[in-house]
């Protein structure tokens, strides 16, 4: 695991992977790639809307790099490789309104003096710690603010005899508790965090549409349980489990309010085998050992499903990146990229199917092909990439 502070909120995240090359706060939602600079060698936090073939700016010293490159871009970094570097750098990432403009400041004809302070290192500490207290004066007066609990909504046909699901002490979402001076608190004193609990048994389809974040979709035995936390600043998000009218279909929705920016921390627990449908705007999906039909739609974010045997998958993303690998041969992929690169890995010692349709990048085939095979993968592919390998 990585400690990596944001550049815009100055919050800083656990990022589970060291080995990913793009990052997301999780309070704020910035997502970034991490690049080394030519002219300083420092990590640099690159925007997640970098154009492809643009040049970009250096977080540290402002200096141009070349064109960028989701894929194969030489100057590819890990969030492991910045946490490094930040830690030997008193660990902080600079404010993005702190940072030089593009052409205003030389590049270093060597390697940053590891034991120097970045520039404006004092400044910001001494901004950063009148924040702090600041808000940690705003948090005693608001001692008794507006309390919501994230948890189980009645659905549309009735409590499920076999469904639970926790909620906090201050009531339901879109209940408030009476409070004094907290009521004339801006939106930012009321940061709120609030735990999920959803248990549901007797489900074979799941549908989850969640909020931007961090998601963890495991396999495992009884029933399905959707567990972690739910952050957002302003208005409570609107969240939403039903059952369809046979019963046996389960849909979980969580919505940010308007203007009230909201991130999710969750761990999802199904059987095997269930079919599932996620949908992700923005931040981190790993998925393990699934074996039921899988549908997943992504953006702004780094998708890892591993240890599928699942027989059917589809995968939607744009601006983000996608890596699976099988454990047992599929009857059919389908994958739609746009602006994002993927990886996926399905056994070699079965002959697939394969189609493309490229408008802008490219796709790297390398599993056994047979035009009469049984088995297909399809590939539609905008300014993306993507590798086809045997396991």
């Amino acid at each position: 695991m990585a400690e990596i502070p944001c550049p815009r909120c100055q919050t800083t995240g656990t990022v589970p992977d060291p080995g990913l090359t793009r990052w997301q706060c999780r309070a704020c939602g910035h997502s970034c790639f991490l690049r080394r600079c030519a002219a300083c060698r420092r990590v640099s936090y690159v925007d997640g809307f970098q154009g492809y073939n643009q040049s970009w700016a250096c977080t540290w010293c402002a200096q141009p790099n070349a064109g960028f490159r989701q894929r194969r871009d030489r100057a590819t970094a890990t969030a492991g490789d910045l946490a490094a570097e930040l830690a030997r750098f008193t660990g902080v990432a600079p404010a993005l309104g702190d940072a030089p403009v593009a052409g205003g400041a030389p590049a270093p004809d060597h390697a940053p003096d590891p034991d120097a302070e970045p520039p404006g290192q004092a400044g910001r500490r001494s901004r950063r710690a009148l924040t702090i207290a600041a808000v940690m004066l705003l948090i005693v007066v608001a001692g008794a603010a507006i309390g919501v609990g994230v948890g189980h909504l009645t659905p549309a046909a009735g409590p499920s005899a076999t469904s639970s699901a926790s909620v906090a002490p201050d009531g339901p979402i879109g209940t408030a508790r009476p409070a004094g001076p907290a009521r004339t608190a801006p939106a930012e004193a009321r940061q709120t965090s609030r735990p999920v609990s959803v248990t549901e048994a007797d489900v074979s389809t799941v549908d989850f549409d969640g909020v931007g974040g961090q998601l963890t979709v495991v396999a495992g035995p009884g029933p399905v349980r959707l567990t972690g936390t739910l952050n957002w600043t302003g208005p409570p998000p609107r969240a939403s489990v039903t059952r369809d009218h046979t019963g046996r279909a389960l849909r979980l929705t969580y919505r940010c309010a308007p203007a009230s920016p909201c991130t999710e921390d969750y761990r999802l627990t199904v059987p095997a085998g269930t079919t599932l449908t996620l949908r992700q705007p923005s931040g981190q999906l790993t998925l393990s050992g699934l074996s039921g039909r899988l549908s997943i739609t992504a953006a702004s974010a780094d998708v890892v499903a591993r240890d599928l045997k699942a027989a059917h998958l589809r995968a939607s993303i744009t601006t983000g990146q996608f890596d699976a690998s099988f454990d047992s041969p599929p009857q059919s992929v389908q994958i739609d990229l746009t602006r994002a690169n993927g990886t996926v890995r399905v056994p070699g010692t079965v002959r697939y199917r394969v189609s493309q349709q490229v408008s802008g990048g490219s796709a790297d085939v390398r599993v056994p092909r047979s035009d009469s095979a049984g088995r297909t993968i399809a590939a539609a592919l905008h300014d993306s990439q993507l590798a086809l390998l045997p396991s």
